[in-house]
């Protein structure tokens, strides 16, 4: 039902769902938290929400997840991906907004020392 109510409020337009850490609705679903069926949003041509398209992170290679899951990405197309040089990164933060507003150089630090490190860093 949530999921017709969306597409209605598309219209013509599409839907991005991204999904960080993917492998985490798998331990979700072990732990009885999500139902199985999650997964079968991302099958082709996602039939349930057509307008949408799925970007779902995981940490490893395709061939790294688990049996178990990995029908669910069975059509999916791969791209492996990495972490962003400070010039990149900077650009990342900056322009997206920069129509609206502006960031201190003091900011622009902070925002860089907080995300170059993987997720599970300590810092």
């Amino acid at each position: 039902m949530f999921l017709k109510q969306v597409e209605r409020a598309l219209k013509d337009r599409r839907l991005l769902l991204m999904f960080d850490e993917a492998m985490c609705l798998r331990d979700a679903v072990r732990a009885g938290k999500l139902e199985s069926d999650i997964f079968s949003l991302s099958e082709p041509p996602a039939s349930t929400l057509p307008a949408a398209n799925f970007v779902f992170c995981v940490g490893g290679r395709p061939r790294e997840i688990d049996p178990e899951f990995a029908q669910a990405f069975r059509a999916a197309l791969y791209k492996e991906i990495s972490f962003l040089g400070r010039e990149a990164a900077v650009k990342l933060i900056i322009r997206p907004v920069e129509r609206w507003f502006g960031y201190s150089q003091s900011a622009i630090d902070e925002i860089y020392r907080i995300t170059q490190d993987t997720p599970t860093s300590s810092s």
